[in-house]
C-alpha cells in the first residue's frame, strides 16, 4: 500500500483563481491533480469554501452575516435581504 502524498497549502494566487474565476475549481484541480474532496480540504485549510446555494468559492467569513457569530450558509450574493 502506497503512502498518501501530502499536498502543499494553496497559494494566494490559487485562492484568487478559485474565488475569482468560474472555472477556477477546474484549473486548480487540473494543475494539482487532485479530486474535489482533496480540493475542499485544501481550501478549508485556507478558510475558503463553496456557498451551498450558488456553489461559488468564497472566503468562509462571507458565509457569516454581519453582526452574527454563526453562519447562515449563504454568500453575500445569495443571502436573503433581511440577513444582510
Amino acid at each position: 500500500m502506497g503512502k498518501a502524498i501530502k499536498q502543499q497549502p494553496l497559494t494566494d494566487d490559487e485562492i484568487d483563481t478559485l474565488t475569482s474565476n468560474a472555472d477556477g475549481e477546474y484549473k486548480i484541480r487540473r494543475s494539482r491533480k487532485v479530486g474535489l474532496y482533496e480540493l475542499k480540504e485544501l481550501a478549508l485549510d485556507e478558510n475558503v469554501e463553496k456557498c451551498p446555494t450558488c456553489y461559488w468559492w468564497v472566503e468562509s467569513g462571507e458565509l457569516i452575516p454581519d453582526g452574527s457569530d454563526e453562519t447562515d450558509r449563504h454568500c453575500l450574493n445569495c443571502r436573503p435581504p433581511d440577513n444582510l
